[in-house]
C-alpha cells in the first residue's frame, strides 16, 4: 500500500486532475446542462459570459471551474450535477465586478454586463 501512494508523488496536481476528471471544460456540453434563473439566455450579459469563456484557453476555463464549483470537474459529468451549471441574475452587482460564486450548488450570480470587453475581463479575472 504504501508503495502505491508514493507513486503517486510522481504525479503533478494538474497530472493527476486530468487522469480522473479529464479534460475540464466544453463549452457547448456546457452550455446544454445550465439552468437560468431571473435571467433570459438572449440578454447581453449571458451572451458576453459564453463568448469570454469561449475565448478562453485550457487553464483559464479550468480556472472558472474551480470558481464556480471549487474545482474543475469534466464537463461530462455535467448531467450528473442536480440541474448542471446555475447562472443567476445579480442585479445588486455592478456591472464591472466579478461574478459571484456559489460552490455548494455550481452557480454563479452574473452582474449585469454591458459590453463584452468588461465581462471577458471580470469573467476572466475569477
Amino acid at each position: 500500500m504504501c508503495k502505491r501512494l508514493a507513486s503517486l508523488k510522481m504525479w503533478s496536481r494538474r497530472d493527476l486532475e486530468l487522469k480522473v476528471f479529464g479534460n475540464p471544460m466544453d463549452i457547448q456540453l456546457m452550455q446544454k446542462h445550465v439552468c437560468y434563473d431571473g435571467i433570459s439566455k438572449d440578454i447581453d450579459s449571458i451572451k458576453f459570459m459564453w463568448s469570454a469563456l469561449e475565448s478562453f484557453s485550457e487553464e483559464d476555463r479550468s480556472a472558472f471551474m474551480r470558481f464556480c464549483w471549487a474545482f474543475a470537474p469534466a464537463t461530462r459529468g455535467l448531467c450528473n450535477v442536480g440541474p448542471g451549471f446555475r447562472v443567476f441574475a445579480a442585479t445588486d452587482l455592478p456591472a464591472t465586478t466579478v461574478p459571484r460564486a456559489l460552490t455548494c450548488f455550481f452557480q454563479i450570480d452574473l452582474p449585469p454586463y454591458n459590453a463584452a470587453a468588461s465581462a471577458k475581463e471580470c469573467v476572466l479575472s475569477v
